[in-house]
């Protein structure tokens, strides 16, 4: 019995996975550069990284999405709270 659980739980994993949406390297990399920068409470050179990948063409929803926030995180940390809310 436990075994055939172990399988579900292998299987379900697998297949969530492998839905995951993609982020096409010249996205992925701005965005997780202005990620850090954010850390490091750098926001205007975050700001930039993300003005990169917002740059992009053809962008996917998920990639739109995941750079509308860190736009938002990015104006946050300049300080600039209306830009941020929009």
């Amino acid at each position: 019995m436990r075994w055939r659980v172990f399988l579900a739980v292998l299987c379900f994993s697998s297949v969530a996975h492998a839905q995951a949406p993609g982020v096409r390297p010249e996205i992925g990399k701005p965005i997780q550069q202005a990620s850090d920068l954010i850390r490091a409470k750098r926001g205007k050179e975050a700001l930039a990284r993300a003005r990169e990948a917002q740059a992009v063409p053809n962008k996917t929803a998920y990639e739109q999405y995941l750079i509308d926030r860190v736009l938002g995180l990015s104006h946050e940390a300049t300080g600039d709270h209306a830009a941020a809310a929009k």
